[in-house]
């Protein structure tokens, strides 16, 4: 039911933002937005364009729960490398990977997307590996969808015929595309109605989780 593939509405200023960053002279993007916000959304369609607008750059994104050392640095490609950590604010490993980019300057970018309570943890990460505020790239906070842009993702994942059910979602999911998503896949799925998907367990955990 956790997928990608919805296309994207809305959010374009921040990918056109995340491709900014990797063509400039800043080494650390930071973008923050609360969960249910469409960060992890973002980082996928700007995994899906990096390749052709980055030619002659390597992506590649963090995988939660593995453990950093040395030898896992050496796997970044010899080449300039633009690495995503997604839910930053739950990285053990968060300084190894600054202190690493620090050693490859030219190398190694770094994009951190967090919530918005790990602020203060990425600053002070930030700050004791030694990057300076004209290196770091701050994105800012994902706001609330606009009414329109949360109407054509219901419609994409209603489908046309359920069109008559688009506003009483929309009025129900309070501006989270996530939301907006998970009641109706929840509800053909299992026959929950929407306005008790976020009391299913399923559904809380990688939504509400810190």
């Amino acid at each position: 039911l956790f997928n990608h593939c919805w296309a994207l509405v809305g959010r374009t200023d921040i990918l056109e933002r995340l491709h900014a960053f990797v063509q400039s002279r800043r080494r650390v993007a930071v973008l923050y937005g609360r969960g249910t916000s469409g960060k992890t959304k973002v980082l996928f369609e700007f995994s899906k364009e990096f390749k052709s607008r980055h030619q002659g750059q390597a992506l590649l994104f963090l995988r939660e729960g593995i453990t950093l050392n040395e030898d896992t640095i050496k796997q970044v490609p010899a080449q300039p490398t633009t690495i995503v950590i997604d839910d930053a604010q739950r990285c053990t490993d968060l300084k190894f990977l600054l202190n690493a980019a620090q050693q490859y300057p030219d190398r190694i970018k770094l994009v951190l997307s967090a919530r918005p309570q790990g602020k203060h943890f990425i600053r002070t990460s930030l700050s004791e590996t030694g990057f300076d505020i004209e290196e770091i790239d701050d994105l800012g906070e994902l706001g609330n969808l606009g009414l329109k842009d949360l109407k054509e993702l219901a419609r994409q994942v209603i489908g046309r015929e359920r069109e008559h059910l688009v506003d009483p979602l929309v009025g129900a999911t309070k501006a989270s595309p996530l939301h907006t998503v998970l009641p109706p896949r929840l509800q053909a799925h299992k026959a929950i109605h929407p306005k008790l998907s976020a009391q299913q367990p399923k559904f809380q955990y990688p939504v509400l989780r810190p």
